[in-house]
């Protein structure tokens, strides 16, 4: 009895395990396309040494070089403390767009890397942006 009661708990947390995966793929796929995101620099912006208890902010501007509109689907960061912005609309062929990242540093010292993972229907999908530096909370 122990057994099967054993067997049918480790079955149901397969269950739900295998189908939280599932939703987890579908969140971020599309059908990728032709389109593809062309940065105009770096895929890294490094703030260099900056005050802690603000926010910090950079843009990466892209350009699609693709055949078809670029679509962002989705955007995920590494922490809470990074907030993206991105166009919702598609973006036309030869036409560039912005992600702008923002980068809440109350409450935190030292050294630190971030990633900003956009998801789209470009054929290099995804893209890892990072962003960087170190803040110095001295007064």
């Amino acid at each position: 009895m122990k057994k099967l009661y054993f067997i049918s708990i480790i079955l149901i947390i397969f269950v739900f395990y295998e189908c939280s995966e599932k939703n987890n793929d579908n969140e971020n796929s599309i059908i990728k396309g032709t389109s593809e995101m062309k940065f105009e620099s770096k895929l890294i912006h490094d703030f260099g040494v900056i005050e802690g208890g603000g926010d910090v902010n950079t843009i990466f501007i892209f350009k699609n070089e693709g055949d078809e509109p670029l679509i962002i689907t989705n955007i995920k960061t590494s922490c809470g403390c990074t907030t993206p912005a991105y166009p919702k609309e598609p973006i036309k062929v030869d036409e560039k767009g912005e992600i702008k990242v923002k980068f809440n540093t109350k409450g935190r010292d030292g050294q630190f890397t971030k990633s900003v993972t956009v998801y789209s229907n470009a054929k290099n999908s995804p893209v890892v942006l990072k962003i960087k530096g170190d803040i110095n909370n001295e007064n």
